[in-house]
Parts: C-alpha cells; structure tokens; sequence
C-alpha cells in the first residue's frame, strides 16, 4: 500500500492484482467515502480510478534504474546520473546526493530511503525542478 501524500501525479504504480505499469493521471479524495483518496491513471491495457489502498510501488532494479536513464558505475558500484546516486546492496537501497564542491563532486549520503519508482521520481523532481523520464 502506498501512502496518498507520497503520490503525485506522473508517478508509476502498480494496480494491486496486477504488474503492469501504470501512470498516475489524478489524485482526490473520494465523493462516495470522504476522506479516502482515489487516483485515476492509464497503463497500456486500460484506463482506471480506483482508492489509493489498491495501488502497489514498483520496486526499484537494477533494469529499472537503467530504463530512467541511469549509468552504472563500476568503480563505485553504484547507479549515477546528475547529481543523484543509488546504490543497491541487497534489499537495501541507499540514495547519495553530489553536490559541487571547488572542480569535483563531493557524495553525501541523503539518508533518504528510496525503494520504489514513485519514490526515486519524486525524489529526482524535488532535486532537478524536472520529470524522470521512465521507459517502461
């Protein structure tokens, strides 16, 4: 289940009973019962609008970061682009910020937790003032 006050719009999720990908198009509370949120969105299959409760993150991979134009460090081991770095290390998934220090870039750790797509977008819209782009 995922928290209404981390959706916005754009953001890609998962339908509960399904695994295909689908884009947030709306967000509100509900007409029927006050105060639940509905989002309405499209995939590839359909169209929907269902509550909130029945959307599920997409899980960040190693596929998925490439797929949003991230580069694979191997020195570092770690996914970059930008100024955002992501490194996995099993379940766990760490984002560092860069930031320009004199003429190179310092890492910092964000000790921002970030394991799903939705998250990773927000996170890079709130850094870069731009969407992430996402081939799915």
């Amino acid at each position: 289940m995922i928290d209404a006050r981390e959706l916005k719009i754009g953001n890609y999720v998962y339908l509960q009973s399904s695994k295909t990908p689908c884009r947030i198009t709306e967000i509100g509370y509900s007409e029927i019962e006050y105060p639940r949120y509905e989002a309405s969105g499209r995939s590839s299959e359909a169209v929907f609008r269902t509550y909130v409760d029945n959307l599920k993150p997409i899980l960040l991979t190693a596929q998925l970061l490439l797929n949003c134009g991230f580069v694979y460090n191997a020195i570092d081991d770690c996914f970059d682009r930008l100024n955002l770095r992501i490194r996995i290390l099993g379940n766990s998934i760490c984002a560092f910020i860069g930031f320009e220090v004199g003429l190179g870039k310092e890492w910092h750790d964000a000790n921002i937790e970030v394991k799903s797509l939705h998250q990773l977008q927000n996170l890079y819209f709130a850094l870069t003032g731009k969407e992430l782009e996402v081939d799915m």
